[in-house]
């Protein structure tokens, strides 16, 4: 059984943790991630939307685009960390 994880009141060290322990991942291996400054813009806009992969050489990228129509022509974004995918604006959703 997966642990819980109140997504309500995540904080920055929060989005760190649940990146780190896929083990806390509702929809294993997948996680859904937003760009909140994007998304306030446009609910719609795909560029805010995107998600990471518990998967060798998926480290550190988030994909971009709604998980649910993904593609193997998905963008991505390769990051030299996951703390700067957060500085970059990057959130579990």
């Amino acid at each position: 059984m997966r642990a819980k994880f109140d997504r309500e009141v995540m904080e920055g060290r929060d989005h760190l943790e649940m990146l780190k322990r896929p083990d806390l991942w509702g929809y294993w291996p997948v996680l859904p991630m937003k760009k909140p400054a994007i998304l306030e813009r446009n609910f719609m806009d795909v560029n805010g939307m995107g998600y990471v992969l518990d998967a060798e050489g998926c480290q550190n990228k988030v994909f971009i685009g709604n998980i649910f129509l993904a593609s193997k022509s998905d963008r991505f974004i390769q990051y030299d960390s996951l703390e700067a995918m957060l500085i970059d604006g990057w959130v579990v959703d």
